[in-house]
């Protein structure tokens, strides 16, 4: 469900708020509420906002996108997304995932 790309996102994420924070109690609120996120998109899959055609969507989680591709048979997250970039940039970004 998650692509080794959103993985690996997820964990600098993460591991940034820990260092910033001096704490990890607010990246264990947050990885629950991606968690949490993963599963409604794996029960809702076009719950999510429509990022280009019906193909690419997103769920807004705080200040990320967690951006989604529905297949046939699955679900799978492909990145995660901070909303405080520029827009182009994810319009850029979901062009060369559909390459």
């Amino acid at each position: 469900m998650w692509s080794p790309i959103a993985k690996q996102i997820r964990k600098e994420i993460l591991k940034y708020l820990i260092l910033r924070n001096k704490s990890k109690r607010y990246s264990k609120k947050l990885n629950n509420l991606f968690e949490n996120s993963a599963q409604q998109i794996a029960d809702l899959s076009y719950s999510g906002i429509s990022i280009s055609g019906k193909l690419y969507r997103g769920k807004l989680i705080k200040d990320y996108y967690l951006l989604y591709k529905i297949s046939d048979d699955s679900v799978e997250i492909l990145f995660i997304w901070d909303t405080r970039k520029d827009p182009a940039d994810l319009l850029n970004l979901v062009k060369n995932f559909s390459k």
